[in-house]
């Protein structure tokens, strides 16, 4: 129940999935769907259990991203340059240990049980269509739930998926949106990257090693000249 509202300051947006910042305040619980039919409900079951699976198996399989890995499965196959103690190496492991952290608190925050609201076309937040949901950010920190805007329910199955562990990054680690505004092939922002939820949803449904590829090793270890 809300219990009152001071001012909406101001908000970030994405086309297809945001943060907001607010003073709104109100309580939340924590774990539950609210406000959702129950054709809604079992949508958001279904991509609240495959983005639980896949963070799950993200961890598990993380590891062979780190710095040895890209050396063994890149480097050495691709004939790649290697020059050792070269600052991008701290970079990337820094990278990876923080990606790894996110994955940690959101396959916690997943198995706690996610706390969901859907919204209708009248929510200021969806923006007439424009937002498929958001999570709202008091003073910084990020609230207890994930908002699903009425284009939710029209996406595919993958994408629903994608949406709902962008979500879970920010309502779980509080990682921005970002947009891949960090990355230059001149100068790729490694830490940038590593809270960026639009970034970190590219792992949903794809190999993790398409976008390690495509955004990051291909810059950091050219080929051989």
């Amino acid at each position: 129940m809300k219990l009152f509202t001071l001012l909406l300051l101001t908000f970030s947006f994405s086309a297809n999935a945001t943060r907001f910042e607010t003073t709104e305040l109100e309580f939340d619980r924590v774990g539950g769907i609210s406000q959702c039919s129950a054709q809604q409900t079992a949508v958001i079951h279904r991509a609240e259990k495959s983005v639980e699976l896949r963070v799950t198996e993200l961890l598990r399989i993380w590891p062979q991203y780190n710095l040895q890995g890209v050396k063994r499965d890149y480097v050495d196959v691709e004939n790649r340059q290697w020059i050792n103690g070269n600052p991008k190496h701290t970079q990337y492991q820094n990278y990876w240990a923080q990606v790894n952290g996110v994955w940690s608190k959101m396959q916690t925050s997943s198995r706690a049980g996610i706390n969901f609201q859907c919204t209708t076309d009248r929510d200021r937040h969806c923006q007439g269509g424009g937002v498929i949901a958001y999570v709202l950010f008091l003073f910084g920190k990020p609230r207890p739930k994930i908002y699903l805007c009425p284009p939710f329910f029209q996406q595919s199955v993958d994408e629903q998926a994608r949406t709902v562990l962008h979500e879970l990054s920010h309502y779980a680690a509080s990682t921005e949106d970002h947009a891949s505004d960090w990355w230059d092939r001149s100068n790729i922002d490694l830490k940038r990257a590593a809270e960026d939820a639009h970034h970190l949803d590219e792992f949903m449904n794809s190999d993790p090693m398409g976008p390690l590829k495509r955004m990051i090793w291909f810059w950091f270890w050219p080929k051989q000249t």
